[in-house]
């Protein structure tokens, strides 16, 4: 199993976004999650460090060169009872491996979203009529709904509140806590349902020159406004996308300083000061 999601994980393009979809047992250790695969052998137990855990498909993840990476592991957290083998020293104490400051930090990597079917002390239970879990009916309900949602902000409610209709045992969906931003924005903003609206919304949140045309005068102004602003931000935005690719295809041109239409801005603004400034001033007759 290490080898087939190091191996899909390494083999991914620029433009992947990549699902990893673990469904079989777990067990709590410490405040990590381990995986616990199908053919365990309970009679020749391995050590916690031999096995796969959140942190390990946490730490692959943020490695290969992929958009985004989403991680959805539907497995017990609770009543699962498993006697692990010792480590090398002789302790029986778990060698899990940690995520190092370097490999969290990493500017330019995939973003990684873990999505739990449960959360601590709870069990991952079937659906009503024990033909596959509780999980994976309400994810395929809510993929397949026609509605706007579509970032795991939107899709973590929804899915608990399919469970709470049909389930009687609390189990609650979780949103791994590591929110740290990769090449797709923030694990929240992740796209998981093909959206046009939030494929959107996410370009206009990584956007740079909106974010900055956002902090100027003019566009306080402007966004006074109805509906003015988000035209606005569309039109920056597709100019900012066909410059991108201006760039991209013709590299050897001498394109202009990316923050020059700022420049143009800064300046009508300091006009506009002083022209209302000039406006203001009582006349003298």
């Amino acid at each position: 199993m290490r080898r087939y999601i190091r191996t899909l994980l390494d083999n991914a393009d620029a433009a992947g976004e990549l699902i990893v979809y673990f469904f079989s047992h777990g067990v709590e250790q410490g405040r990590h999650r381990l995986l616990v695969p199908q053919d365990y052998d309970l009679a020749a137990p391995i050590p916690a460090s031999q096995m796969i855990s959140d942190n390990d498909l946490f730490a692959w993840a943020r490695v290969p060169k992929a958009g985004s990476v989403l991680i959805m592991i539907d497995a017990c957290r609770e009543g699962v009872s498993l006697t692990l083998g010792p480590e090398d020293d002789g302790s029986k104490s778990p060698a899990i491996t940690e995520i190092t400051g370097i490999v969290a930090k990493l500017a330019n990597v995939p973003t990684v979203a873990i999505i739990y079917s449960c959360r601590k002390d709870q069990k991952s239970h079937p659906e009503p009529d024990k033909t596959c879990s509780a999980f994976t009916k309400a994810l395929a309900e809510t993929l397949e709904a026609e509605d706007n949602h579509a970032t795991p902000a939107e899709i973590v409610p929804a899915l608990q509140a399919r469970f709470d209709i049909y389930l009687r045992s609390r189990q609650t969906v979780t949103l791994d806590e590591r929110r740290i931003k990769g090449r797709r924005g923030t694990p929240e903003q992740l796209i998981i349902k093909e959206s046009f609206a939030a494929r959107f919304r996410s370009r206009l949140a990584s956007s740079q020159c909106v974010r900055k045309l956002r902090s100027t005068m003019l566009w306080r102004k402007a966004s006074e406004e109805a509906g003015i602003g988000a035209q606005i931000s569309a039109i920056v935005l597709r100019a900012e996308e066909r410059v991108a690719a201006a760039q991209r295809a013709l590299p050897e041109q001498r394109w202009r300083i990316d923050d020059a239409p700022f420049r143009v801005i800064a300046r009508v603004e300091k006009l506009l000061a002083a022209t209302s400034l000039r406006t203001s001033r009582p006349s003298v007759s």
